[in-house]
């Protein structure tokens, strides 16, 4: 959230009180750093975008909290969320983890 003047203090507004007051542009702030952070390496990758905007406004996060739209639609699964699959692997050692997210 911090790459954008207007996020950054949504954030800080948010950590030092718990909470913001709710406005189209808070609330688009706020949900700006969900969508930022459930984008995986794929989706800079392949978009080579590394601006780390979004182009949804306010109208179009109340679709998607409505279930009327769908970012996965937008940006396609491939490029949210994660692309490791963890149940095919066994973990003896707790070390074991660090040396396998390095990969």
């Amino acid at each position: 959230m911090y790459m954008d003047p207007q996020r950054k203090k949504v954030a800080e507004t948010l950590l030092k009180n718990g909470f913001i007051k709710v406005t189209k542009e808070s609330l688009k702030c706020y949900l700006d750093g969900f969508t930022l952070s459930f984008r995986n390496i794929n989706y800079y990758e392949k978009t080579n975008d590394y601006s780390f905007q979004t182009p949804y406004t306010f109208e179009d996060y109340l679709r998607f909290l409505k279930r009327e739209d769908d970012q996965i639609k937008h940006e396609g699964k491939e490029n949210l969320g994660y692309n490791f699959n963890a149940s095919s692997l066994i973990i003896e050692e707790p070390s074991q983890v660090s040396k396998i997210l390095k990969r």
